[in-house]
């Protein structure tokens, strides 16, 4: 209930609000709330893979980059001005853990770096090129069912990017659901 988060979030009187891990548009009275403004961190380089699982979206995308933000809200999607950003390589034999690994870390540092220059109002502060956005959908298990007629390539990235600690990607196998946790692409060199 959004009113009762609204009623406990007014008795901090806050200053500025940080929000991590949150899936749902935040009303621009609760923004109003804390004068030095909200942010959060989003993963990726806004205004790239605005949405949802922007880390899965990137890797099945076969990007070798991703990153994350530490951005102001305001009342669109991903769509408020950037504090700082970090860029995240996506290595050839990452998996998704490995990329949130990297994001965990690259996001405590930027907070690290950033928290207290938002408190003195000394934060970099720049609008986004709204014209270059991006925006990914929410995910779902069944979002995970692998495409044979892709190239070997895209059903590696597939695959790896939705890996554990995330449901799988899978097949349909006489019936039954066959997660598949890992694959690697061979050549017939070497088979041979």
């Amino acid at each position: 209930n959004l009113s009762r988060y609204q009623e406990e979030l007014k008795k901090f009187n806050p200053d500025f609000i940080l929000v991590i891990g949150w899936y749902y548009l935040i009303p621009g009275s609760m923004l109003a709330m804390a004068p030095k403004g909200a942010a959060g961190i989003h993963g990726s380089l806004l205004p790239k893979y605005r949405g949802n699982a922007p880390f899965v979206w990137a890797m099945i995308n076969g990007e070798a980059e991703t990153g994350i933000s530490l951005f102001y809200f305001d009342d669109g999607i991903d769509t408020g001005d950037i504090i700082a950003q970090q860029s995240i390589p996506i290595d050839e034999q990452d998996t998704i853990k490995d990329v949130l690994d990297k994001a965990q870390a690259a996001s405590v540092k930027i907070l690290l770096e950033n928290l207290p220059k938002i408190a003195t109002g000394t934060a970099s502060r720049w609008q986004q090129q709204h014209e270059k956005a991006t925006y990914f959908p929410k995910r779902t298990p069944d979002d995970g069912l692998i495409d044979w007629s892709w190239d070997s390539r895209r059903i590696r990235n597939f695959i790896r990017a939705q890996t554990k600690p995330y449901p799988g990607a899978y097949t349909i196998i006489n019936g039954k659901k066959v997660i598949i946790w890992d694959a690697d692409i061979t050549t017939d060199e070497q088979r041979g």
